[in-house]
This record gives structure tokens, C-alpha cells and sequence, in this order.
């Protein structure tokens, strides 16, 4: 089966998260709307670019290849990430993946850039990123006094609109770079050129076990990243159908005032929107003020019903808000 290959999952970026719900909450014609929004968007494709290759993934054995997605760990320079590794007994495989629609072009300078419009934008070169990687993994393995498997580099482009030019013919750039389609192929050739046997199973399930329990996942604060104040944000909870933030509670319902929709726990999608973009920690007045509730009792009653950990008691008590569970956030996010 296919999640018998995955060793660690793919999450939901939380910057992506915290990106979006401050998207949602910030107005149209703040001074950072458009950057807010075109960094989600970014994010977005990026998941989603990711997400593109586990068709591919799926065609793999589970009793040769363990797949690890989103990996952020520590080294002397501070964290590397890769998006996904795939190990094997033989060699290890670092994938980077990209989601572009536009043209890409690797020129004789070693530059990367996109024309939009006629307009060029340059990127750091993706090549030389996964090299970057490589090297730090083999680092890592080293200091962790791990046999040293040979590590394969690709950079996997997953839009099929994206035109990649080599125009330097770099055999480097032709043997790295593909689209995802090549994905399961070049899988094949690593496998067919390492025969050798480096690693035997309890080496690699150390391997793949370490990766697991020292992936930190990047904490961003979006208010100070973007410099939106507290007093800047929309309040309220949102209508699921119409995306406004004028919902009010009545008879253990939520009603939209502008289409009329009713739910009956929207207030969880604004808690996680607290959660998010200002703490783990609710009290009963601080939620009152972001949900636009003017009922302490009822306030009360909708804290309680999410069977929070609470500590202290009447106005001192507070709220402990934990989303850290994947499940959480799984239908959270818009196309």
C-alpha cells in the first residue's frame, strides 16, 4: 500500500496557514493585502506542486523505498528542508519540487529565470539548491556516525505548461531537472546504477527514524513578518458559504446576516484563525472580542463544547487551543 512507503507525511506548511488566515482577516485595501495574498498563493502552488508527485509515488515497492516528505532539520547552519527523500537500502534521493506554469531557462551564467510577460525574474538556481542539500545531508549523516550511501539530486517541475530551456546544454541541468512525469523512470535508473548494498534494515529504519524526530517545523509570526497589528485585523466568524465575517449566534446556530447560511461550529475555523495569528491561549473576553460575541455564557459554552484544557478559574481562566494534529487542517484550505 501506498501510506506503507511513507514514513513521515506530508503537513500542511503552517506558514501556509497562517499566510492564509491572515489573508482572510486583513481588509482589501490594507497596505499589505496584495503581498499577504500573492505569498499565500505561492505557498498554495507549492502544495499543491508537491501533492503532484505522489501519483508517481505510488508505483514504488515498500519494501525498498521509505519516503519522507517535508523535512526540516537541524545542522551547523542553522535548518535545511527538503520536500521529499526517498531512501533505500542503496542510495538516497533528494527531490525537489517546483510548480511553475511559466517558462524556465537555465542560461550560461548559471542563472535561473522566468519571463513573464516580457518581464525576466531571476531565481536562485534550483540545481545548485539540491546540490546545497545534498551536502548538508551527507554532513548530517556524518555527524551522526551513519554509513554514507551515495545521495542523487532531482528537481522535479510538476506543471505541465512549464517549458525548462537549458540553454548552457549543462549535462548537470539535463540530468537533474525533469518534469513528473520522468519522476518514476530516473527512480528506476538510480536504482539500476546502485547495486551495492550500503545500508541493511536497521540502519536505514535508524535513518529514516532520526530524519522523523528531528524535523522542526518553521515557526513564522505573520503579524510582525508583515507588520499588521492586532487592531488591524477583521473580526468575526466567517460564513463557510459566503465568506463574510457577519455571522451571528442564535437558537445554537450560527446565521449569516449577508446570505442567510447557517452552521453550526464556524466559531471553530475563527479559533483556528486565534490560534494562528496570535496564540495557543484564549481567555473568555479575548474570545468574545475576536468572534464578535457579546455573551459571556455563551461564550463560555462554545469554549467548553471544544473540550479545550483549560487552567484557572472564572474571569482568570484560559483556553489552551490546540490544532497541532494534521486531521485538524485537513479540509481547512481553499483552492
Amino acid at each position: 500500500m501506498f501510506y506503507d512507503l511513507i514514513v513521515k507525511q506530508r503537513d500542511i506548511p503552517m506558514k501556509m496557514l497562517k499566510t492564509e488566515a491572515l489573508n482572510r482577516r486583513v481588509d482589501d485595501h490594507h497596505r499589505m493585502k496584495s503581498l499577504i495574498e500573492q505569498h499565500y498563493l505561492n505557498f498554495r502552488a507549492g502544495y499543491n506542486g508537491e501533492k503532484a508527485i505522489d501519483f508517481y509515488l505510488r508505483f514504488l515497492n515498500p519494501d525498498t523505498y521509505q519516503i519522507l516528505h517535508n523535512v526540516r532539520i537541524p545542522d551547523r547552519n542553522n535548518f535545511f528542508q527538503m520536500d521529499t527523500l526517498i531512501l533505500t537500502k542503496h542510495f538516497i534521493l533528494i527531490v525537489e519540487v517546483k510548480n511553475y506554469y511559466q517558462e524556465i531557462v537555465y542560461d550560461e551564467m548559471g542563472q535561473a529565470y522566468r519571463n513573464i510577460g516580457g518581464v525576466e525574474e531571476g531565481y536562485s538556481n534550483h540545481v545548485e539548491q539540491v546540490l546545497l542539500q545534498k551536502r548538508r545531508l551527507s554532513d548530517w549523516l556524518l555527524k551522526h556516525r551513519f554509513p554514507q550511501p551515495p545521495i542523487e539530486t532531482l528537481v522535479v517541475f510538476t506543471n505541465p505548461k512549464t517549458i525548462i530551456k537549458n540553454l548552457a546544454h549543462d549535462p548537470l541541468i539535463t540530468e537533474t531537472v525533469i518534469q513528473k512525469e520522468k519522476l518514476l523512470s530516473k527512480i528506476e535508473y538510480f536504482t539500476a546504477k546502485h547495486q551495492i548494498k550500503l545500508l541493511n534494515r536497521n540502519q536505514l529504519n535508524k535513518i529514516t527514524a532520526n530524519l522523523k524526530d528531528q524535523h522542526t517545523p518553521e515557526s513564522v509570526d505573520v503579524l510582525k513578518k508583515y507588520n499588521v497589528s492586532t487592531h488591524e485585523l477583521k473580526l468575526g466568524v466567517f460564513c463557510p458559504k459566503c465568506d463574510t465575517n457577519t455571522m451571528y449566534r442564535n437558537h445554537g446556530k450560527w446565521t449569516c446576516a449577508n446570505c442567510g447560511g447557517h452552521s453550526k461550529n464556524a466559531h471553530v475555523a475563527a479559533l483556528k484563525d486565534y490560534y494562528l495569528l496570535i496564540g495557543d491561549q484564549i481567555n473568555n473576553r479575548q474570545a468574545r472580542f475576536f468572534l464578535k460575541v457579546n455573551s459571556v455564557h455563551m461564550m463560555k459554552q462554545l469554549l467548553q463544547k471544544e473540550k479545550l484544557k483549560m487552567i484557572g478559574v472564572t474571569s482568570a481562566r484560559r483556553y489552551f487551543l490546540d490544532y497541532t494534529n494534521a486531521k485538524d487542517w485537513a479540509l481547512s484550505t481553499k483552492e
